[in-house]
């Protein structure tokens, strides 16, 4: 079976979310709330809402959005605030760019 890459990268970050979780330890936690791993989010995001319309972008909405509220679920603190609120504007941007996510935030926010 051939995988796309998109698709197993979002396993891989699927993984790295689910054994930080676990484990809880700093090392690990940074290696996700950090800068470089947000730019990540913003680029997929920006190549999803471009191509919206194409069958192979649209598969990856729902693992994105999962792997976006994994990250904002996984150590909520006062130290990461800014990056949870960059995560936030980044699913609104996707909301907003792309046809039948209107429950996105409604979801983030009733989590709380």
């Amino acid at each position: 079976m051939q995988y796309e890459p998109g698709l197993s990268s979002s396993l891989l970050e699927f993984i790295k979310i689910r054994e930080t979780s676990i484990s809880k330890n700093q090392q690990n936690i940074q290696s996700i709330y950090n800068q470089q791993t947000l730019n990540v989010h913003k680029s997929w995001a920006q190549v999803i809402c471009t191509h919206k319309r194409e069958n192979q972008q649209a598969d990856l909405i729902p693992p994105f959005n999962q792997i976006v509220q994994s990250v904002l679920n996984l150590y909520p603190c006062v130290d990461n605030y800014f990056l949870q609120l960059e995560l936030i504007e980044i699913l609104i941007k996707v909301q907003q760019g792309c046809i039948g996510l209107t429950k996105i935030c409604q979801m983030i926010f009733l989590e709380c």
